[in-house]
């Protein structure tokens, strides 16, 4: 054991093995501490401690730093919360009062604590400071002869902050108890800023009777040229800044007894009610000092980030022997929503984030450009202002950007239909099971539900039933447009597949195959190779489930590679035994194994098979 000289006394140190040992110096040949702070819980008793490193801003200036750390002291025994512990603080982190210097990174990764404690009444025994989550003691620090005081430091990782300081007299009674944390100053909290931006219009189509135009000419208002989702669209800021409108039009001429669909242009069948087009809000890399931080914001992520993939234009229905044109327009509307971050230990030091979020928001000028970005420079800029980092408590360089979401949304505003009547149409269908056998057949039934159009459709509308082998399981059936159908189906062989509940819905016509999941529901085979000591072997073999009920049983039989395997057919997902037993006049081969089957198309297991002679217990 080392020891070291520590105000005129022995010092005792644990030095571990491991990097990252923890060391204990002489804090007399360091600067003279700040002065002690006395205590809420005994006025006689008064400490100071500080955190000493090198980091690292987001600027990537680096500076060595000693900083106050928050310290709170409590009676012996009473339970110790560093959850709260800032809120009955008697000293607070001592951030540096520099620009830019509100969050930041360790560079070596170890940091220094020092700390010295006082005491008017000559008690003092020692101090032993243990980390926080693991109990470990990390330093033992004696009172000088006089037992007025207490001085040293230790070293640690810098991944440990929390530390409780026991303070113990002369006689080894507790006197009082420190929760001393050397701050979250690389972590963050985030907020959101909420706006909108104003999409992008998409090209208008015109047809020989109607010829919509940019810039917009009477009602129509069709905005700024370009792909509604694209971010930041024309404008972004903190507020509601209107929307934009697309126009499509379509020739038809149909000469034909039957009925025609016009579907709308590939331009714009691609847009849908909502969608993410933007989304930079990205996890990694940043740490949340508020522990509930990260769930909230994963929490927000998923309320903005639902997307409705339905097309916001469907086919129009148009008579039969008739021409003229068929139109669509859609109003596109954008949200943006910003996440921003600023120091956590700001917050923790009671800055006040609404005075600068609602004086930024106010302040905050709409330009092509995201909204994490406009807030966060708004923001840094209202901050150079000493006035408002008195009142706000923050400081130019604390408001940097997490990311952006942008989010379009589109609706159908306008639509012009006559009465149509379907025509035939080939329409493919698809079984598609989350996990394919190997081979086999399935079946999808076609049903009508009505008609979709004005007027009857002419025609039989039977529906049908398919026949759909593997690999592909898919195959087509000519259904007359103009009908609503709905399709279900599954695979037949091999077994242990189920459709899904609800049948899928389609109109004919239709320009996508579609699509009827299934699911395996079970594993396909369990194939068990038994064998004993002298090599492969066949037996009997039974499969119980985890009520020893049999589900399976067979004989092990030779395989072509000379092994001997029992293959149990289409088990549920479960805990299960395989087991063999063979009786022979000279003894009982036997032997048992759990397995757990998971759905699939195959397992595999050995079954090891021992003997016991005829008379051994």
């Amino acid at each position: 054991m080392t020891r070291f000289c520590i105000n005129g006394r022995k010092s005792r140190i644990i030095v571990p093995s491991v990097f990252g040992a923890i060391l204990l110096i002489c804090w007399a040949c360091l600067a003279a501490a700040q002065t002690p702070i006395p205590l809420p819980t005994d006025p006689s008793l008064a400490a100071y401690a500080s955190v000493s490193g090198n980091f690292q801003n987001q600027l990537g200036e680096t500076k060595r730093l000693t900083m106050s750390a928050w310290m709170t002291a409590y009676a012996p025994g009473q339970p110790i919360d560093f959850a709260t512990m800032s809120d009955n603080a008697f000293e607070t982190l001592g951030l540096p009062d520099q620009d830019n210097w509100g969050y930041f990174t360790s560079v070596d990764n170890t940091l220094t604590f020092n700390i010295r404690i006082t005491d008017s009444k000559n008690r003092l025994g020692d101090v032993r400071i243990r980390e926080n989550d693991t109990g470990k003691l990390v330093a033992d620090i004696p009172a000088n002869a006089m037992r007025h005081e207490i001085q040293g430091t230790f070293a640690n990782d810098e991944t440990v902050r929390e530390y409780v300081a026991t303070v113990y007299d002369a006689t080894g009674s507790a006197l009082s108890v420190l929760a001393i944390d050397g701050g979250k100053w690389d972590t963050v909290q985030w907020f959101s800023v909420s706006g909108g931006f104003q999409p992008f219009c998409p090209a208008p189509i015109s047809c020989s009777q109607y010829a919509p135009v940019c810039p917009p000419i009477g009602n129509d208002y069709y905005g700024v040229l370009g792909d509604p989702r694209t971010a930041p669209g024309a404008l972004s800021g903190a507020s509601y800044l209107g929307g934009s409108r697309g126009c499509a039009c379509q020739d038809v001429n149909n000469d034909q007894s039957t009925a025609f669909e016009v579907v709308p242009p590939a331009a714009y069948s691609q847009f849908y009610k909502k969608d993410v087009v933007y989304n930079t809000v990205a996890m990694n890399g940043w740490k949340f000092g508020d522990p509930t931080a990260y769930t909230k914001l994963q929490d927000l992520i998923t309320s903005l980030t639902g997307r409705d993939p339905t097309p916001v234009l469907t086919a129009i229905p148009f008579p039969p022997y008739a021409k003229g044109y068929v139109r669509w327009n859609i109003d596109f509307q954008g949200q943006a929503t910003a996440i921003v971050a600023v120091p956590f230990e700001r917050i923790r030091r009671h800055a006040a984030w609404n005075i600068l979020a609602n004086t930024v928001v106010g302040m905050l000028q709409p330009k092509k450009d995201f909204l994490s970005s406009l807030f966060t420079a708004t923001a840094n800029g209202w901050l150079s202002n000493q006035a408002n980092q008195q009142s706000s408590k923050f400081r130019p360089g604390d408001v940097f950007p997490i990311g952006d979401i942008y989010v379009l949304t589109a609706v159908k505003s306008a639509e012009q239909v006559c009465n149509p009547s379907p025509i035939l149409q080939d329409v493919t269908f698809q079984l598609v099971p989350d996990i394919a056998p190997p081979g086999g057949m399935g079946q999808i039934t076609i049903s009508n539900t009505g008609y979709w159009t004005s007027v009857t459709p002419p025609g039989p509308a039977n529906g049908g039933t398919l026949n759909l082998p593997s690999p592909d399981f898919s195959g087509t059936l000519s259904l007359p447009k103009g009908f609503k159908w709905e399709a279900k189906g599954c695979i037949q062989s091999p077994c242990g597949y189920q459709p899904i509940n609800q049948p899928i819905q389609f109109q004919s016509p239709s320009v996508n195959t579609i699509q009827v999941p299934c699911v395996l529901t079970m594993l396909l085979q369990l194939k068990i190779y038994t064998s004993s000591a002298s090599g492969p072997m066949g037996v009997p073999v039974q499969v119980l489930n985890s009520q020893g009920q049999v589900v399976s049983q067979g004989a092990s039989v030779r395989q072509g590679d000379g092994k001997y395997a029992f293959s149990a057919a289409c088990l549920a997902p479960g805990n299960y035994t395989a087991k063999a037993y063979l009786a022979t006049s000279g003894g009982i081969w036997s032997g048992n194994a759990p397995v757990t089957v998971q759905k699939g198309i195959s397992q595999e297991i050995s079954l090891q098979i021992g003997f016991t002679p005829v008379g051994h217990p």
